[in-house]
């Protein structure tokens, strides 16, 4: 009975937010579109788009669908249907199946019959911006009288940007934490905590440090638990640091990058295979095995599970301290969705549009998605999982694009998870946890520090060529050194901008 109660109130909860969101996106009878345009001889019309997206993310696309679907219906009369072609699996999509994707994407391109908006899936989004295939999202939103810029975090908006033109915008996004183990020599930890934010290179280099400094003493302790942290995903973000998309120049022969690649090799050389099985680094971080991290890591990543919650509010017996989000050199937030280990295809990554697509349309159909996922953030579950799992008991919140109502939906969230936590005593607890003013200290803390790194400049990795790879996989298995990868890394990139 509990069980289906619960059930009820999160869905009026979500039915009066989706309400709230409308209004909130200025919907009236002077300025808000009603379609009125598209009715031919008095006839309502069924307004279609085109859209390609790996099959995971279908059932928020669906949602979003049936949103604009019924408010087309009710201002004008006419309908909406998304045409929506998928590849992958529900839960994972190969290499193959991604460059088969992206082949016939690109085929479709040049032959002029491209799909009207599609999630960005590894896509080369520079290529396509240079080449005139791309909309500007910022024309959309300058053009709806019912937004501004300002309804959302525009620094987020700047990190997907091309030469000023905002070439896709992400739904949501959320930032990589990071903790240091609590028994680590005090010289270690002093270092840690000195930082508001840090880089990966410093992460490396402590590491590197802290092996050279004590051997054979922290050699059951690998780098890093699963995230962003993972090798190639750092590899990844640091060439986007030496690449300038501008002005088609690389400059990886830099001393900098290649300290980092030698860092980097020294970090992995030194990791144990914990889960082959899963062909990673890093095992999957489960809530029974929280505690027993602090046997295995220098460093505790959050990603996506117990994000941002574990890494914001602080604990009665920490195991990992001062946890801080990962920036690049320059101290710009690393910002993506990431989800579990495969970090590239998180569940809400951003969505570009074709030159040739009905852009009014578009645009309301991404406002739509923002609405449904935005309602998602404040009851912590996917749709697909949607009402009560796993993990809108203890999952994630990342932050919607929409900047507006942020602190009430936070609020929510964070009371709806950190209640249930106090239910579960197997579960970390954290500071005044019985306490309902320190309840609501802890909330308003979280809150305040996440207002603050929403405010900062940030980036994302870019699509690269899947020819670094084998440079990549050279060097990590001791075939060519870091200078000799970084040179050649240096060559490949430069050819690949200027195509």
């Amino acid at each position: 009975m509990k069980f289906h109660t619960n059930a009820k109130v999160l869905l009026l909860i979500c039915a009066a937010l989706l309400l709230a969101l409308l209004v909130v996106y200025g919907r009236d009878s002077d300025s808000y579109r009603t379609y009125s345009n598209y009715i031919i001889n008095g006839e309502p019309q069924t307004l279609t788009l085109t859209m390609s997206a790996p099959y995971m993310y279908v059932p928020a696309l669906r949602r979003a669908e049936i949103l604009l679907n019924r408010t087309m219906n009710q201002d004008s009369g006419n309908s909406f249907r998304l045409e929506l072609t998928v590849y992958g699996d529900r839960d994972n999509i190969t290499a193959s199946q991604r460059e088969t994707h992206r082949q016939r994407f690109n085929m479709m391109l040049m032959a002029g019959e491209a799909y009207d908006l599609f999630l960005v899936d590894r896509h080369p989004l520079w290529h396509y911006a240079r080449s005139g295939f791309l909309a500007n999202i910022y024309d959309m939103i300058d053009q709806d009288p019912t937004v501004s810029r300002n309804d959302f975090f525009a620094n987020v908006l700047e990190a997907y940007e091309y030469q000023g033109q905002l070439i896709s915008i992400p739904m949501k996004f959320g930032f990589t934490y990071v903790g240091i183990n609590y028994t680590l020599p005090h010289t270690f930890i002093d270092r840690f905590i000195q930082y508001e934010t840090i880089s990966y290179s410093t992460l490396l280099d402590m590491y590197r440090d802290l092996k050279l400094a004590h051997p054979g003493e922290f050699d059951h302790l690998a780098f890093a638990t699963y995230g962003k942290l993972h090798p190639y995903i750092l590899f990844e973000f640091a060439i986007s640091n030496y690449i300038n998309s501008t002005t088609r120049t690389a400059s990886l022969t830099n001393t900098s990058f290649i300290n980092f690649l030698e860092s980097l090799y020294f970090a992995a050389s030194n990791l144990r295979v914990i889960n082959p099985d899963c062909g990673t680094y890093y095992p999957i971080n489960r809530l029974d095995g929280y505690e027993m991290r602090i046997n295995g890591f220098v460093f505790s990543t959050l990603s996506d599970a117990l994000l941002p919650w574990s890494a914001l509010f602080e604990m009665e017996h920490p195991i990992f301290l001062n946890y801080i989000p990962v920036a690049d050199k320059s101290g710009r937030l690393m910002i993506g969705s990431g989800f579990w280990w495969h970090e590239w295809h998180g569940p809400y990554p951003a969505i570009a549009v074709s030159v040739g697509a009905n852009q009014d349309l578009a645009w309301e159909y991404i406002k739509a998605l923002i609405t449904v996922l935005s309602c998602v953030d404040a009851i912590g579950a996917p749709f697909h999982y949607f009402p009560l799992s796993f993990y809108s008991r203890f999952g994630s919140l990342r932050t919607s694009i929409n900047a507006r109502q942020f602190h009430e939906r936070t609020e929510y969230s964070f009371g709806r998870i950190s209640d249930w936590r106090i239910s579960i005593p197997t579960l970390p607890r954290y500071l005044g946890q019985g306490d309902p003013d320190a309840h609501q200290q802890q909330i308003a803390n979280a809150i305040a520090r996440l207002e603050r790194y929403n405010a900062m400049p940030v980036m994302t990795r870019n699509y690269l060529p899947a020819a670094i790879w084998p440079i990549y996989e050279d060097m990590m298995d001791g075939i060519i050194t870091p200078y000799d990868a970084a040179h050649r890394l240096q060559n490949l990139i430069s050819l690949w901008l200027i195509e």
